[in-house]
């Protein structure tokens, strides 16, 4: 169970500081992880959604189209939201996503997500706590994605 504090520091300024057991959370603090999807991550992905766009495979079809190589499903790689928040905060209910694709992602590139606390309030016993996150292409540092998730805590 989380809880709250105030810390009062340097007259009224005051931060807001969550604990879960030995945990804290606190506005402003971004949690990340790494990921490169595979050829045959995309096609469990693609063979558990019944995603059979031939932009995900083979090569043929995704260059037919325009790119270089076969293209990650967008979906795919914004489950790294729920992930990391699943990850630092076991038994969180993720409870929505605001999603902005704005670039492609190709089998094989390495990305960076993160998220970050950007508001915390109690709700019905639990935390309601809203993430901002965003997807990087990590070579060129490219955003791919950009949006908000909300999770009870």
């Amino acid at each position: 169970m989380l809880s709250f504090r105030k810390l009062c520091s340097l007259g009224s300024n005051v931060e807001k500081v969550f604990s879960l057991g030995t945990a804290t959370l606190k506005e402003g603090e971004v949690f990340s992880t790494e990921r490169c999807f595979t050829l045959d991550d995309v096609q469990l992905f693609s063979q558990l959604c019944k995603n059979s766009n031939p932009i995900h495979f083979p090569v043929s079809s995704a260059e037919g189209l325009g790119f270089e190589d076969c293209l990650v499903p967008e979906l795919l790689y914004a489950g790294l939201f729920p992930a990391i928040i699943g990850m630092q905060f076991p038994g969180a209910v993720y409870v929505s996503q605001k999603l902005e694709f704005k670039k492609p992602v190709l089998i094989g590139e390495r990305l960076l997500a993160d998220v970050k606390v950007i508001n915390i309030r109690l709700h019905r016993q639990k935390y309601r706590v809203t993430f901002q996150t965003a997807c990087w292409l990590k070579r060129i540092m490219a955003q791919v994605i950009d949006g908000t998730a909300i999770a009870l805590l």
